[in-house]
C-alpha cells in the first residue's frame, strides 16, 4: 500500500488529465492503492 500522502496528488493529476472524478474513479479511497517508482 501506498504513503496515504500521496493519494490526493495522484487524484489531483488524474483530474487535471482526464477530467473531474477520473482521479476518485482510478484510485477510490476504499481500496489498497500500490504505488511503485523506478529511475528508468
Amino acid at each position: 500500500m501506498s504513503d496515504n500522502a500521496e493519494l490526493p496528488d495522484l487524484r489531483t493529476v488524474a483530474d487535471y488529465q482526464f477530467g473531474a472524478g477520473a482521479g476518485a474513479a482510478l484510485f477510490p479511497p476504499t481500496e489498497d492503492v500500490r504505488v511503485s517508482r523506478s529511475t528508468s
